[in-house]
This record gives C-alpha cells, structure tokens and sequence, in this order.
C-alpha cells in the first residue's frame, strides 16, 4: 500500500507539472519496482536471521551490492552487463522520458516477486520469534592471542581491520576500475578539471593525478581506523573490562604501547590495501596506473593518519571522554578547512593549518619529505604526551 501511494504521488505530480506523461508513468513504475523489491528483501531476510539487527544489516548490504554494480556498470563499458542484475541498473536501462523502455520494469518486478516468495516459503518452515538461521547460545572458549600484551592488541584489532580493510577495498577497487572513464570525461569536459582544482583537486584529468585526489581522501578512513581503535579502548575502560588487566603487574605504558603498535600496523594493512585494489580496478580496465604509483600515493597520507592516532592518544592520556573528537579534529577536520579555505581562497596561513595542504599529489608529483617528516614528528609528540598522562591520570570509571 505505502508502494502504491508514492507511485500515485510521484507519477501524478509529474503529469501536473507538464511532463511526459509516459516518462511519469516509467519513473513511477521504477520508483514502484525498487521500493517493492527491497521491501520484500527486508521480508525475506526476517525470515532467515534470527534478530532484528541481522535481517537490516542484510538488506542494508543488498542496497550497497546494488549501488556498487551500478557504478561499475555506468563506469565500465567491459562490465555494462551488469546493469542487469541490479535494480538501479535496471531503472537506468527503462530510461524514463528517453527510451521508456518497459521490459527492464518487467525484470525488476520478478525481482520483487522472487523474494516475496521466497519470504513466504521460508515463513512456513520456522517458528514464531525463530529464523531459519539460528545461532548458537553457546560456543567454546576461545583463548588464541592472550598471552601477551601484543597478541591481545593485535587479537582486538583483526576483525575491525578485516571490516575497515573490506570497505576501503571496494571502495579503492572501484575506483580504480573508473579511471578510464573519468579521463574521458576530463578530456571532453575541461571546464570541470579546472573547478576541482580550485577546491585543491588538481590533476585530474591524467591517471597519476586523479590517484593521488583520491589517495588524498584515503587519509580520512585510515585516520578514523586509528582513532577508532583508541576510541575503543578508552570505552572499555570506563566500562570496567580493563579493571582485572590493569590489576596485573603490567605497567600501563606497556597496554597502551601494544595498542598503538598494533594500530600503526594495521593502518598500513589499509594503505596496501587500497594501494592494491586501486591498482587492480585500473588493470582491470587497462588505465595507466603502475602498483609502484599506487603504492606510493596510498603510503604517502600515512602522517596525516598517523596525526590523527597522536591526537586520540593525546585525548586518552589527559581526557579519554573526546577521544573520538580530538583524533579526528587533524584528519576529518583538517580535510574540510582544507577544502573550504581553497575553495573561498582564503589567506595562506589559513591553509597552511590544515595537515591536508602540506601532503603532495604523490604519485603525480614526488613526495614532500619535509612536510611529512613533521607531521610524523608531531604525531610522536602528541602520542608521547598522552603516554605520559596516560600512565598518570586515574582510571576512567
């Protein structure tokens, strides 16, 4: 009924307004089509999972899956097909007011169809507040990596950087793939090169260029990585999880020593591995982009990120309640009074603030070495200071 009433509304206003009205009446058939196959999806995956949390993370990753293949198939003439198997590639293919074709809207409904049979199959076959998937209430001890302060950090940190790296990979993957296209598009569309430049997205009209705009972005996630980790070790201390380890005789540098260490290691793990997805999605398609270039482009924001680790460890040693604000003050803060100050051209010493305008287009221009050299020795300093104040404040309770 809801689907029914915003086809109604978006179909007729389309018409009133002076449209097409077989355009309108296309539109609101696609609007029909997506709205009824994800409500289904939804329904089908509460049949299978057993809590509200899984059944939306699932629909939520169907959205995403959907998303993705419709950027490849728009970026990528090589994967085009995939706008086939994906319901904003299918809306793409009715072409509302262009080619109003209907057999894309026939393939979406089957679509809708096909997971509301399978909801109603499935329903049948499990028990009221059950799923078909059902998990376990128990499971057995688990004691890998806790035998040192190392292997505990490092057993706290492999799933989140699984999780992080898997994002970061799509994301660097698909744009890699999108290389080509976006040449295209410069080279027939200088105008826009010109206009990213002033917002301090220069080059992007060759391969080397728009990898290093997008390397630059890759500062953000990786930062945010760092101070996530902090983030949730200040939570577990004030959540009482940290009490029997802080109990042992380990002195309290040597926890937080092996949580940076770890953290450090693993934001490099998401540097090689946007470097090597960027690098794939290229070959891929065949952009001129070397896995030396990308490699080099994606290490290159390590001292911005590692900014941001110092900055949350500065937060846990002196005020462990802001550390997710102050260690992602230097990345994600950083990043937009960079891209506003460019973008209003503001003075120079405005600029300069940001840890973003002292990073160089690497792999189109060679690494500022100075720069980054101090960055990396201010992140030292800020960690240093919050090491400091972390073995002397009490414990967050």
């Amino acid at each position: 009924m809801a689907a029914l009433l915003i086809t109604t509304g978006v179909g007729v206003a389309l018409i009133l307004t002076g449209t097409d009205p077989a355009g309108a009446i296309v539109h609101a058939f696609c609007v029909f089509g997506t709205v009824v196959v994800f409500s289904c999806a939804g329904l089908f995956a509460a049949q299978l999972l057993p809590s509200r949390a899984a059944a939306a993370g699932f629909s939520g990753a169907v959205l995403g899956v959907c998303l993705l293949l419709r950027m490849l198939a728009d970026g990528v003439s090589e994967l085009a097909w995939t706008a086939w198997v994906t319901l904003f590639g299918l809306v793409a293919r009715a072409a509302p007011y262009a080619g109003n074709r209907y057999k894309p809207l026939l393939v979406l409904v089957a679509v809708g169809v096909a997971f509301a049979v399978a909801a109603l199959a499935a329903a049948r076959n499990r028990d009221l507040g059950g799923a078909l998937i059902g998990l376990p209430a128990t499971r057995p001890a688990r004691t890998r990596l806790l035998g040192s302060m190392s292997a505990f950090a490092l057993r706290r940190a492999v799933m989140p950087t699984m999780a992080w790296s898997i994002g970061i990979a799509t994301y660097f993957l698909l744009i890699g793939a999108l290389i080509s296209s976006i040449l295209e598009f410069f080279e027939g569309n200088a105008r826009f090169a010109e206009l990213a430049a002033s917002a301090g997205f220069a080059g992007l009209d060759s391969a080397t260029g728009f990898a290093a705009a997008m390397f630059g972005l890759l500062a953000i996630p990786v930062g945010l990585y760092c101070v996530t980790r902090l983030a949730a070790m200040a939570a577990d201390e004030k959540a009482r999880r940290w009490t029997v380890l802080h109990a042992l005789p380990v002195p309290r540098y040597r926890i937080a020593a092996a949580e940076i260490a770890v953290t450090v290691a693993g934001s490099f793990v998401l540097l090689i591995t946007a470097a090597v997805a960027m690098w794939s999605g290229a070959a891929l398609t065949g952009a001129p982009l070397r896995f030396d270039a990308a490699l080099a482009g994606a290490i290159n924001v390590a001292p911005i990120a590692l900014l941001g680790l110092g900055a949350a460890m500065l937060a846990l040693g002196w005020y462990p309640a802001a550390v997710g604000p102050v260690g992602a003050l230097p990345v994600a803060g950083g990043f937009l009074l960079d891209v506003i100050a460019r973008s209003i051209r503001a003075p120079a010493w405005l600029i300069n603030v940001s840890p973003f305008a002292h990073l160089s287009a690497v792999p189109d221009t060679g690494p500022a070495w100075v720069a980054s050299l101090v960055l990396l020795a201010i992140a030292a300093i800020l960690t240093a200071i919050g090491l400091l104040g972390y073995t002397r404040r009490d414990l967050d309770t």
